[in-house]
């Protein structure tokens, strides 16, 4: 069975199912643990990794980090990630000149770069062969987030994405980059924190 097709089968369960603000299909609700959990690595130096980004050329966290560093895990196959991507879009496009939106996407180079360019992502990807980097984080599905400052410590944590969430970490960003909260729009992300599929790997 395909991750994909996993993921819809998992949507259909009673309770498992998010929508945005329009009523479309967002993806899978986050259960209250997740979020108690993850909260533990706040604060925590975030794991160095290294890997390519989609061009083929060298990655790693500490390169990164000459700016706050926001990564989203990417399960490729994932349809409730390509509904979370725009919202990181969003955050290249408004804080791009003071962060660095990266997607960490399960698989090679390759299979990276496609996702890339068939979901037309405006933000860096880098590859994530057997979701090395995701175990690292502890990060358990598509659309776990992490905000990674200068000094290497993860300043937030989400097993996913909301409409607060997006609130909480863009003024969080404009903080730590020492600018104003440029106040991007949150809409229609789902009020409810979303999470996408389990990743490849994991």
């Amino acid at each position: 069975m395909t991750t994909a097709l996993i993921c819809l089968v998992m949507l259909s369960g009673q309770g498992g199912e998010t929508k945005d603000a329009n009523g479309q299909r967002a993806g899978h609700k986050v259960e209250n643990y997740a979020v108690t959990e993850l909260k533990k690595v706040v604060g925590k130096p975030a794991p160095n990794f290294q890997t390519v980004d989609y061009k083929g050329q060298f990655a790693s966290l500490q390169k990164l980090r000459t700016k706050p560093v926001v990564l989203v895990f990417i399960e490729r196959s994932c349809p409730c990630c390509k509904s979370g991507k725009p919202y990181f879009d969003r955050i290249q496009n408004v804080y791009g000149d003071v962060a660095n939106v990266v997607g960490v996407v399960t698989g090679t180079r390759a299979q990276a770069a496609g996702w890339r360019a068939v979901n037309t992502a405006q933000f860096n990807v880098v590859a994530d062969p057997g979701s090395g980097i995701a175990k690292k984080f502890h990060a358990g599905a598509g659309l776990y987030t992490y905000l990674v400052g200068k000094d290497g410590k993860i300043a937030l944590a989400y097993p996913g994405y909301s409409q607060s969430m997006l609130r909480e970490l863009t003024a969080k960003i404009a903080k730590m980059a020492k600018v104003k909260d440029r106040h991007m729009e949150v809409r229609p992300a789902p009020t409810e924190l979303t999470v996408g599929c389990g990743l490849e790997g994991k």
